[in-house]
Formats: structure tokens, sequence, C-alpha cells
């Protein structure tokens, strides 16, 4: 199936069951180039086929099911006309879904809003449905969540935040993170950050000491960036 092209894709006659047994083969992803998987223009060509029978207005559960990963290959515009109603049926597989584009995670981020209400009423047991699309909230949002919601994060929608929103964090709320959250961070994320930043994330990883009692993280940023560059400095002296 993996070597029909496009335009055979739109051809085909496709059926809920077909439908399902496409979307179970995995969807191209960055860092996939070991693994043999849709193109994205073999999974929009699947949509198109499909959508020309059921609508993006119309899509049921079942409908959603079957997309699955699928569901990342959808415009804001076709996710914004899915039916709250059968969204909500099928929040926790939506979690489950691993889209790189923001302006997809954000899409469903509203829709989930739209299905179960605004985040400011989320609970625990709603986050841990909602899963992966969390990635979809901002700076804001995050800031606003309470304690408890912060460290249920999980660490699939901690990796897919984009580095402008996680750098906007402070390091109080970045520590409280849970740790398999902060140890899913990305290179690039972490580069983001800022010394004081890092550092609280360092130490919330036990890479890093706990400061002590009335020693800010600040200062044991400076600290650190003192040593590091004591110790360069000394290197070259003996060259």
């Amino acid at each position: 199936m993996l070597s029909l092209s496009p335009e055979e894709l739109r051809k085909l006659n496709l059926t809920i069951d077909t439908l399902e047994a496409l979307t179970n083969l995995p969807l191209a992803q960055q860092n996939m180039t070991d693994v043999v998987a849709w193109s994205v223009d073999q999974a929009n060509a699947i949509l198109m086929n499909y959508f020309e029978n059921v609508p993006p207005p119309n899509l049921t559960a079942v409908d959603l099911t079957a997309l699955g990963q699928f569901i990342c290959c959808m415009t804001v515009e076709q996710i914004a006309q899915i039916s709250a109603a059968e969204y909500r049926s099928v929040i926790a597989k939506m979690g489950q879904v691993t889209c790189l584009q923001q302006e997809t995670l954000v899409a469903l981020k509203n829709k989930s809003e739209e299905a179960i209400g605004s985040l400011s009423s989320w609970t625990t047991s709603i986050l841990l449905q909602i899963g992966n699309v969390a990635a979809g909230m901002n700076s804001l949002e995050l800031s606003s969540m309470s304690e408890d919601l912060l460290k249920l994060l999980p660490p699939g929608a901690v990796s897919l935040f984009p580095e402008n929103v996680l750098k906007e964090l402070s390091p109080k709320l970045l520590s409280l993170l849970n740790p398999e959250s902060l140890a899913s961070m990305t290179t690039a994320q972490r580069d983001a950050l800022n010394p004081e930043q890092l550092t609280a994330v360092k130490t919330a990883l036990g890479e890093l000491p706990p400061p002590p009692e009335g020693f800010s993280q600040l200062s044991l940023s400076n600290t650190i960036t003192q040593i590091s560059s004591s110790h360069w400095q000394e290197s070259h002296l003996l060259m």
C-alpha cells in the first residue's frame, strides 16, 4: 500500500475499514528516516478521498478514531469543522497523536476546549485525556495552570512545545514539571532557556544539587557560570 502514489490513493474506494487499515500504517514524521511510512502527500490524498464522501463536519467518533494520527494532516479550518460532540467522545484517543505542526496542536487544543470546556475548568483527569494536545497551549495558558496540573503535563506534550513557549516560563514553573517531562525536553528547547531556567531544570532532574536555603536559583546559576569561566581562564593560562 505504501507504494501507491497520491493519484492512486485518491481513486481508492475508501470505506471506514479501508481507512483504518491505511491509517494503521505509520505517518512520516521528523527524524523517521529509517521507518517506511506514508508521506504527507500520500496522507493528504487519503484525506481528500475520504472527505469527498464524509466531509469534516460529518465526521463521527468512529471516523475520528479511524483517522488517528492522520488528523495531524488536517488543516486548521477542517479541524474547526469537526463536531465538538463527536470529538468529545474520542478526546483521549486524540490525545495520543503526535502532531509536529504547532498550528495543528493549537487547533486541536481549541477543539478540546470547545468539546469539554475552557482550560480554566480542566481537572487532572481531563488533562490526562488531553495528553499530547496540551502542547497547543501558549505560555500564558501554561502559566495560568495550577501547580497540580503542571506536574501532570505528559512528556509527550512537553517535548512538542515550541522553544518560544517554554522559554517564557519562570524557573519556578519549569521546576514544577515532573522529572519524566523535564527529561523529555529536546536539545533545542534546553538551548532556548536562559541560565536561571536551565539551572532550575537541571536541579529538578537531580543533575545539580539543590541550592542552599535562601540561595536563589539565579545566584546558583551565576555561581556555576563564574566557576565555568574561572576554569576556562585557568586552563588557558596554563597553555
